[in-house]
């Protein structure tokens, strides 16, 4: 078997990520989860403590009330806890989460990840698995969070010692009050350790990501033939072919004033000449191969390309070749030919 050295093809990172087999970092999740616990409750903390202190001293209370009084009660304190902090926090850690995983992968439905599948349960694989890179690499980490936290246990044992020695000597609430710093200065450390090791976790998995995605060179030209028989990229290539054979697509992009990009998947070409168009006109689109070689022409031709993903998104989608922008476009595109013009080529 010939060594995999090849970078991963978009066709193959695409396949990946159909079956949900894409790089994530778990450490940087678990990260931003606990920064946002740590700076809701360094916020509202205190009034949280307050709140649960007033729900037990209403549960004592109503001991010798009515039954429905005292339920009528209680239950008025744990809703106002839920509404006040739990359901916040709770919905604001569950966006974190998603946007945090949807900004390392994209978003992604497979189904195929969670399938039954004999390499799931094979000995082989599982053995593989043990002794690999990314089981020691775990094992580091796990050694590496203990490390920080026995840091931090013996940096406030040295430094607060004299609060340990005097603890027995404190009444109830100011035994809360020290448990509650004590902890605190615990999570704030523990997210400290956290956040940086998050950063390293994070190359560790996209460096490992990648290694496991290379292919090998036999593996890329085994995809590239098995691509070229597609019909459809024939008659994709067939057709662009013939536009840069005839001239029409060069002459286009010849007369563009400027071409935006998303980055390589779609090109716009927008003429706009004062006195000649009321309106920026779209002279030429292009998705996939035809956008590459709108963008290849443009930098051969010295055409400003200048990439929004946004708008050329929307124009794509909106705007035909040969129609005016529409009002909705007036200030974006504007902008992108003042841009243009201000651009020395």
């Amino acid at each position: 078997m010939s060594e995999k050295t090849e970078k991963p093809t978009p066709k193959k990172l695409r396949d990946l990520k159909k079956k949900g087999d894409v790089t994530k970092s778990e450490e940087v999740m678990a990260a931003v989860q606990s920064l946002i616990l740590f700076s809701f409750f360094s916020l509202y903390g205190a009034s949280f403590f307050i709140d649960i202190v007033g729900l037990v001293n209403t549960a004592i209370n109503s001991l010798n009330r009515p039954f429905l009084y005292a339920i009528r009660e209680i239950l008025g304190s744990v809703l106002n806890i839920l509404l006040l902090y739990i359901l916040p926090i709770s919905l604001i850690v569950f966006v974190g989460t998603v946007a945090t995983g949807v900004s390392q992968t994209g978003f992604i439905f497979a189904v195929e990840k969670i399938k039954p599948s004999a390499q799931k349960i094979s000995v082989k694989n599982n053995l593989k698995n043990i002794f690999s890179v990314k089981s020691i690499f775990e094992l580091f980490k796990s050694v590496f969070k203990l490390v920080i936290i026995a840091l931090i246990f013996y940096f406030m044992g040295h430094s607060y010692a004299s609060e340990f020695i005097n603890f027995t000597n404190l009444n109830a609430y100011q035994t809360l009050v020290l448990v509650a710093f004590f902890v605190f200065l615990l999570w704030k450390g523990v997210l400290f350790g956290y956040l940086l090791f998050s950063v390293f976790d994070f190359w560790f998995q996209k460096h490992e990501g990648l290694k496991k995605m290379k292919m090998s060179k036999d593996e890329v030209k085994r995809e590239a033939k098995d691509t070229d028989g597609n019909p459809e990229i024939k008659g994709e290539r067939r057709r662009l072919h013939s536009e840069i054979q005839s001239g029409s697509l060069a002459n286009n992009i010849k007369k563009s004033t400027v071409i935006v990009k998303n980055p390589t998947h779609i090109a716009i070409c927008l003429y706009y000449k004062l006195g000649e168009t009321p309106l920026p006109l779209v002279i030429e689109t292009g998705k996939d191969a035809k956008a590459l070689q709108i963008i290849k022409l443009a930098e051969r031709y010295d055409i400003p390309v200048i990439e929004d993903i946004p708008l050329a998104r929307s124009l794509y989608k909106n705007i035909n070749k040969g129609q005016y922008i529409t009002e909705d476009f007036f200030e974006p595109v504007a902008q992108l030919i003042r841009i243009a013009i201000d651009l020395d080529y």
